[in-house]
C-alpha cells in the first residue's frame, strides 16, 4: 500500500478540522478548503495550505492543485448539494481516491451510486465506538473491521497481570489475537496522536511478552470473543 502523501479536505467543520489536524500529525501534506473565512483561518497554521473557495467550482479546485492529491475527503455535512458537486468535480479532475462524508443513509445510497471510493458516516462510527465502550469492560477504543470482527484497545484485565501472552493462551482459549501492548499510555484511544512521552508501543508482541498492570492491550477478533476475554 502506498503511503498517503498529499490530501485535500473539503469542509472544515468540527469533523473536517479534526481530520486535517490528524492527517498533518501523520506527516501528510494537507490542503484544507472551505467557503467560510472563519473556518479557513482556524486551520491555517496546522496545514500546508488553507484556502477559502467554492468547491463546487472545478476551476477553483484545479487552481489550488487538487488534481495532484492522492486522496480527497469531502467532509461537508449538511449541504449535500454542495457535497455532490464537489465529488463530481473531484472525479472529473481524476483524483485517485475520493472519500465522502454523509449524515444519513439516504445520502449514503446516492454516493454509492456515484462510485465514491469510500463513504463515512461519523455519527454512526461514534455511536458504535460508544456502544463498545459501554458494553465491554475497560474498552478505550474500537474499530469495526466487518460485521463480526473488530480491533479493540482496552485496559488489560486484572487476571492477565504479570503473565506472558504464552502463559495466558489467549489465542487458543478465546480465538483472538493480541496485536499490540501499550505501556504508560494515556487513556485517549489507540488511534490518538496525543501520546505520553513515556509511552511504549509493543507491536505484535512475542509469546514471552509480559503484561503489566496499567497496560493497554489491543486485540483483533470476533466481537463476542473479545467480550468473553475482557469479561473473563
Amino acid at each position: 500500500m502506498n503511503k498517503l502523501k498529499k490530501c485535500v479536505v473539503i469542509g472544515l467543520g468540527h469533523f473536517g478540522h479534526q481530520l486535517c489536524v490528524e492527517l498533518g500529525g501523520f506527516g501528510v501534506e494537507v490542503i484544507a478548503i472551505d467557503s467560510s473565512e472563519k473556518e479557513v483561518e482556524a486551520i491555517r497554521d496546522k496545514v500546508a495550505l488553507a484556502v477559502k473557495l467554492d468547491a463546487t467550482s472545478i476551476d477553483s479546485l484545479e487552481e489550488v492543485g487538487v488534481s495532484d492529491c492522492d486522496c480527497a475527503i469531502v467532509a461537508i455535512g449538511e449541504n449535500f448539494a454542495d457535497s455532490l458537486l464537489s465529488v463530481t468535480n473531484l472525479q472529473e479532475l481524476n483524483v485517485k481516491k475520493i472519500i465522502g462524508r454523509v449524515v444519513n443513509p439516504s445520502h449514503e445510497r446516492i454516493l454509492k451510486k456515484m462510485d465514491v471510493d469510500e463513504i463515512i458516516l461519523p455519527e454512526s462510527l461514534a455511536a458504535k465506538q460508544l456502544a463498545s465502550s459501554l458494553s465491554l469492560e475497560g474498552v478505550i477504543d474500537s474499530y469495526e473491521i466487518s460485521g463480526e470482527h473488530s480491533v479493540v484497545g482496552a485496559v488489560a484485565p486484572d487476571w492477565t497481570f504479570s503473565k506472558t501472552i504464552e502463559d495466558l493462551s489467549i489465542e487458543e482459549l478465546f480465538d483472538i489475537r493480541v496485536i499490540a501492548l501499550i505501556r504508560n499510555g494515556k487513556d485517549l484511544g489507540m488511534m490518538s496522536l496525543i501520546k505520553s512521552s513515556k509511552e511504549e508501543v509493543i507491536d505484535n508482541p512475542k509469546p514471552d511478552a509480559k503484561i503489566e498492570k496499567g497496560d493497554q492491550i489491543v486485540v483483533f477478533g470476533k466481537q463476542k470473543n473479545i467480550k468473553r476475554f475482557l469479561e473473563n
